[in-house]
């Protein structure tokens, strides 16, 4: 068994949320074993997803996670 661990910075949340939507990035967050956070910007992302993932998609529209 493995130990999986991801990087995740701004870029990587914009361009995953831009091309594969909301749902997708919270898996994306949730799934590892571990995160290695890059930026404050997806250090308050991945604590969103994580304290309560019924709000995030409402607290993710309100910081522009969307971005333009």
């Amino acid at each position: 068994m493995g130990f999986n661990k991801r990087y995740i910075n701004e870029e990587k949340i914009k361009t995953i949320i831009k091309n594969e939507g909301l749902l997708y990035l919270i898996d994306f967050i949730k799934k590892p074993d571990a995160l290695i956070v890059e930026d404050e910007f997806s250090e308050k992302v991945c604590n969103i997803i994580k304290e309560n993932e019924k709000m995030a998609f409402v607290r993710l529209l309100g910081m522009g996670a969307y971005g333009k």
